[in-house]
């Protein structure tokens, strides 16, 4: 059974204490062999009843999904998996409710009241990302590492296949009995680790809408986020991106364009892409920057060239309106951008 500190915060991602969150929620949880049989059914259940917006879910992580034919097939079908559960867990669907959340308003009088009680912590669950830090016997203990929340789970399932000092992302699931790890959870190499939060710390400056978002509130937002800077990992496209170089205004030109594709649903991995080439850009050849916009439009640009989704391409013009800018203009820099993308990718 898993266990929790009363004091540590909660392991759903609330913010709160263990103790003024889900632990009387997991303790009134029964073990009856009726709501045994409800546990086994309930995901299950939530699948079927998302059939009916399975075409607007899909379509929320298509452009994302349209980014990962880059990693190898295996890779590939494990982040599809987790992105779908992302959607089911973690997106709007229902009147702004997610479908589990919609699935357990619309069902929850089919279950016994202690079992109603514990599907509070399935409304409220989130992606996280586990180290393990200790293995005892049967028992593991891992710890999240945006709220620290640390939890000791059954050495069952995916835990089994890890050893301390590994660390994954993924949801950490609620059971009758306490947590358990799911099997849709992926390793971060552990050489990936720093790599891999410093690319996350530079995800969050830019996105958190000036630190009004927690990294675990961001997390749940942008889980697809985090799973493109892992396959830009696994791809060795993140270890290519030198971020000493781009400093100042060359900091600045990023910055605005981010700033400018914040809101629309462009694929991190190709945002990735673009700040590996403006960085190899800048370490070749330190750009005088007079005017950022310039630049800027031009990463653009590049990004709007490189996805896959074809929804998301904008012309040089549209491109060039939207910073002032002169379409020649950047035309003329996107090719020098061009110039050192080849190697970029």
């Amino acid at each position: 059974m898993a266990k929790v500190k009363r004091n540590d915060p909660c392991v759903c991602g609330s913010g709160k204490k263990y103790k003024k969150c889900c632990s009387g929620r997991q303790a009134a949880a029964s073990t009856t062999i009726r709501d045994e049989k409800d546990f086994q059914q309930f995901l299950p259940r939530v699948v079927a009843f998302s059939k009916p917006y399975e075409e607007e879910l899909q379509e929320r992580i298509w452009n994302d999904v349209s980014e990962l034919r880059v990693l190898k097939k295996d890779d590939q079908q494990a982040f599809v998996q987790s992105l779908s559960l992302w959607s089911l867990f973690n997106v709007d669907a229902v009147d702004g409710r997610t479908i589990v959340q919609a699935f357990i308003d619309e069902h929850k009088h089919e279950y016994s009241e202690a079992f109603q009680t514990f599907l509070a912590q399935w409304e409220r669950i989130r992606p996280g990302i586990y180290k393990a830090e200790l293995i005892a016997g049967n028992t593991m203990t891992i710890v999240e590492q945006f709220d620290r929340a640390e939890i000791r789970i059954e050495m069952t399932g995916a835990a089994k296949q890890l050893s301390e000092g590994d660390m994954v992302i993924g949801y950490l699931y609620p059971t009758l009995s306490g947590y358990a790890l799911g099997s849709d959870v992926m390793i971060i190499p552990e050489d990936f680790h720093h790599l891999f939060f410093r690319e996350w710390k530079m995800f969050w400056l830019y996105c958190s809408e000036k630190g009004r978002l927690s990294d675990r509130e961001l997390l749940t937002r942008s889980y697809p986020a985090a799973l493109h800077i892992l396959g830009g990992l696994l791809t060795g496209l993140v270890q290519g991106i030198e971020d000493d170089y781009v400093k100042g205004p060359y900091h600045d030109v990023f910055h605005q364009m981010m700033e400018e594709t914040n809101d629309e649903p462009i694929p991190y991995a190709v945002t990735l892409l673009a700040s590996r080439v403006w960085s190899e850009f800048v370490k070749a050849n330190e750009p005088r920057i007079t005017k950022p916009a310039v630049f800027s439009a031009a990463l653009e640009y590049y990004i709007r060239q490189e996805t896959h989704v074809e929804a998301l391409k904008l012309s040089q013009k549209k491109v060039a309106d939207k910073y002032g800018v002169s379409p020649g203009t950047v035309s003329a820099k996107y090719k020098l951008l061009k110039e050192v993308s080849a190697v970029a990718q």
